[in-house]
């Protein structure tokens, strides 16, 4: 693939996660609430995100929008698995995290 042919990919890529993980994105609705988490943990805009710091930060879209060409990758294919009701292995320690973290708010209940 040569860099021209590189280059298109990674903006398909990256509109592709936009129209699933901006709040009035065209396939926002495609993902349910835990499925979007899920998929927004593994962006790295600011960095690796506890659910905690997510949570802190209201989810901000900046995490998202900032991240490199490296993690909307990741993120795509999180989201084509999803669809594929694969298991989503390259978000296996997000998808952790967020269990442990819905746990601890239902202990605290």
């Amino acid at each position: 693939m040569n860099a021209a042919e590189t280059k298109a990919r990674e903006d398909q890529i990256r509109t592709s996660v936009m129209d699933y993980m901006h709040y009035d994105g065209c396939d926002r609705w495609r993902l349910d609430d835990h499925q979007w988490c899920g998929v927004y943990l593994l962006a790295d805009g600011f960095g690796s995100l506890t659910i905690d710091q997510a949570v802190e930060q209201c989810y901000d879209w900046s995490h998202v929008r900032d991240s490199s060409e490296a993690a909307l990758s990741v993120m795509w294919d999180a989201i084509c698995s999803l669809h594929n009701r694969a298991m989503l292995k390259t978000a296996n320690d997000s998808e952790a995290r967020l269990n442990e973290w819905w746990a601890k708010q239902y202990q605290n209940k």
